[in-house]
């Protein structure tokens, strides 16, 4: 592929993302008031991949060590995660979601999926099974290229 190629990948990918905050309304975080996205990041991540250090994550969600712990103190404060000392490397902080975080997440997400769900039962069957095979290759090509930049840095 040429650098030409390559260019209307990224901006396919660019107008992908506007076209769906245009075609989708997504709420945004229902249910967990005063977190930012970034703070609903790392709840999501750590309810789906489990706990991470604290350096972990921060190249997880593209923040720095000390741009996290202000995201964790608060996400620590509100009850839906804790800290934990990794007993494997006593300098390493592990963290990971509460009981409490867990079921504020479900419930954001179930509130979530009520608003969105309307939306796509307007869609033919084609329509949705096409979209469901374009974000899956989307999604798989995209964790290989997380995958990789993450082994880099």
């Amino acid at each position: 592929m040429n650098k030409s190629e390559y260019y209307d990948v990224v901006n396919g990918l660019l107008n992908i993302n506007v076209l769906i905050r245009k075609a989708v309304t997504f709420p945004g975080p229902r249910h967990l008031d005063g977190i930012s996205k970034t703070q609903f990041f790392v709840l999501s991540v750590l309810y789906d991949k489990g706990e991470h250090s604290m350096g972990a994550m921060a190249n997880k969600v593209g923040v720095s060590g000390s741009q996290l712990t202000g995201l964790v103190d608060g996400l620590v404060r509100l009850g839906y995660i804790d800290r934990v000392v990794n007993e494997a490397n006593r300098r390493s902080v592990l963290i990971h979601i509460t009981d409490e975080g867990r079921n504020a997440l479900d419930e954001s997400r179930r509130q979530t999926l009520e608003l969105i769900l309307p939306q796509f039962e307007e869609l033919s069957t084609e329509d949705v099974e096409r979209l469901r095979e374009g974000t899956n290759i989307v999604t798989e090509i995209l964790v290989k290229m997380g995958e990789r930049n993450n082994n880099r840095g």
